[in-house]
């Protein structure tokens, strides 16, 4: 019976912090659409399709905003590291905090449409982030979907991002308001994505047009992905 009643009170104990943990996440959500018209010369064989089906390691040749970077990662052909620029949130009894994330995201292509997604991030930044270990306190998802549409009144390349972040705030960060903790987070990072998506659109739609009617730059790029694929293919042998 004695051991019955711990059995009970410990799951009332698990419940009981489940619902208050449920409570508390921080839910920040934000998504963004941005359509890009791109130029295509009458007179090439190379279409946007092509482009936009080209392996998912070029990605890196594309110039990344705000002095984020885009990183292949050694040995994969669809794994990369994506560094983006400080964010920062200005919170109550905190003011501003600033993470500095990094997140590992794999680029698949495929038939219709190109999908970057990613569950993975680590963070550094103010003092508090480490001292709360803040990177260990909250779940995070990125989709971003690249497609295109070719027609005769243009081509276009189409993206849509969506960022999901669950946040279970530590310390002293759980005593502010969680709405304004949602309110801080779905701010800045809006602002972010806005910023970032916009760019990259920006710089993806000039590598096409240089890719598109550059034959010697096609070529370039046709001989580093031959080296992305001997890479691949000698490390996949020594594995």
């Amino acid at each position: 019976m004695k051991m019955i009643s711990i059995i009970s009170f410990t799951l009332f104990i698990s419940i009981c912090s489940a619902f208050t943990l449920k409570r508390n996440t921080v839910r920040i959500r934000v998504s963004k659409e941005v359509i890009r018209p791109v130029l295509t010369p009458k007179n090439v064989t190379a279409t946007l399709k092509d482009y936009m089906q080209l392996p998912s390691a070029q990605y890196t040749c594309v110039p990344m905003p705000l002095n984020s970077s885009l990183t292949r990662i050694i040995g994969s052909d669809e794994e990369f590291l994506l560094s983006v620029p400080k964010i920062k949130f200005l919170l109550p009894i905190e003011g501003i905090i600033e993470i500095v994330p990094k997140v590992r995201a794999n680029v698949k292509v495929e038939s219709d449409r190109v999908l970057i997604s990613s569950n993975s991030c680590t963070i550094s930044g103010s003092p508090i982030v480490e001292q709360l270990n803040i990177a260990s306190k909250f779940d995070f998802r990125i989709f971003v979907i690249l497609t295109w549409k070719e027609g005769l009144d243009g081509d276009d390349i189409l993206s849509r991002a969506n960022i999901e972040i669950d946040f279970y705030p530590p310390g002293k960060l759980a005593l502010i308001p969680r709405r304004i903790q949602e309110f801080a987070g779905k701010t800045s990072m809006s602002f972010v994505l806005s910023k970032l998506l916009k760019t990259f659109m920006e710089n993806l739609a000039s590598d096409y047009e240089r890719w598109v009617s550059d034959k010697d730059y096609r070529i370039q790029r046709r001989e580093m992905q031959k080296e992305f694929d001997a890479e691949f293919s000698k490390r996949t042998k020594l594995n």
